[in-house]
């Protein structure tokens, strides 16, 4: 990155006025306010510095007592009907973005320290100014955040630059207090909170919904969906057909958790991308958890925070702030 985007990020840094808010075990986040303004964020994200930011790491986590299992073993038949030619494990370019369930999706720009750019994968998601993300892709685990958040919905680049239908600067978000630990990234210990929405402009297109049925999920084969960077360098939006949506871990006494599905390898830069429900009519426009991290040297295995009553109160938290 050069010079003088440095300096711009750290004019940006001393007039954002940034600031945290608590109510309960919600957390809030200011991007926008004081001397920062939309306007800003927007001619600061220029296409080259769009096309220079690196794709965030997806936390990779170890997981005790559990086996190591074969890598690159293809079932023979997929358990549920979803959009044609989807194979288990196999990621396909989506190439209808602009279509639902895929044109609530985007990218999600930020800076990382003073010189640093990263993008991880978000979508609107229960309400038309609601942005779904990982708690990681906002902030560190000791609390330090990522600043100019910058949605870009519908992204591609097709070598000829960058296009996107909506951009969105992001005004404030909210994340679980639990997900602070001053600790290095760990499984059990933030995964069951790495979930943050995210205020924007209304959405331009239908968001998608949000499935929080406690038990519901297991046994599930979701559509997984990002800007995985192992990929097509994260250029294009893809998805993967996963499975066997299983709870890896429940906090004791609690409806926070993680769960877990198999052949799903999408790497950094994926991080907040959705898990779409499917069911025997195909891919439906519902979220039922998100890529948030990934179990160290296993490529296709991705746990997400599990969407039960507690996420649906983050959402309803956010969604009432947001409007």
């Amino acid at each position: 990155m050069n010079i003088n985007t440095g300096f711009f990020a750290v004019v940006c840094l001393v007039f954002s006025a940034v600031s945290f808010a608590d109510d309960g075990d919600i957390v809030e986040i200011r991007f926008l306010s004081g001397e920062k303004t939309a306007e800003d964020v927007a001619k600061f994200w220029t296409p080259e510095r769009i096309k220079a930011a690196k794709a965030y790491p997806m936390p990779e986590v170890e997981v005790e007592g559990e086996p190591e299992e074969p890598e690159g073993m293809e079932s023979e038949e997929s358990a549920e009907a979803t959009e044609s030619a989807l194979k288990p494990g196999k990621p396909k370019k989506v190439k209808n973005y602009e279509h639902h369930p895929y044109s609530p999706g985007g990218k999600l720009f930020f800076f990382v320290g003073l010189t640093s750019s990263g993008y991880c994968s978000a979508q609107y998601d229960y309400d038309n100014n609601v942005i779904l993300t990982a708690a990681h892709c906002l902030l560190e685990t000791d609390g330090t955040f990522h600043t100019d958040m910058y949605f870009l919905r519908a992204y591609n680049n097709d070598g000829v630059g960058p296009t996107w239908s909506q951009w969105v600067p992001i005004e404030k978000g909210y994340h679980f207090k639990g997900y602070i630990t001053g600790h290095k990234y760990k499984l059990e210990k933030n995964t069951p909170f790495d979930v943050a929405v995210l205020c924007g402009e209304k959405s331009e297109v239908s968001q998608l919904g949000l499935y929080t049925n406690d038990a519901g999920v297991i046994g599930r084969n979701p559509v997984a969906i990002g800007y995985p960077s192992n990929y097509d360098d994260g250029n294009a939006m893809y998805q993967v057909q996963a499975e066997d949506t299983y709870m890896h871990y429940q906090v004791p006494g609690t409806l926070y958790g993680v769960l877990a599905v198999k052949k799903n390898p999408f790497g950094h830069g994926s991080s907040g991308g959705a898990w779409l429900l499917t069911t025997s009519d195909g891919i439906q426009g519902t979220v039922m958890g998100i890529n948030a991290a990934k179990r160290k040297h296993h490529h296709d295995k991705v746990f997400s925070p599990w969407f039960t009553s507690e996420v649906l109160r983050l959402f309803d938290y956010g969604k009432d702030k947001c409007n």
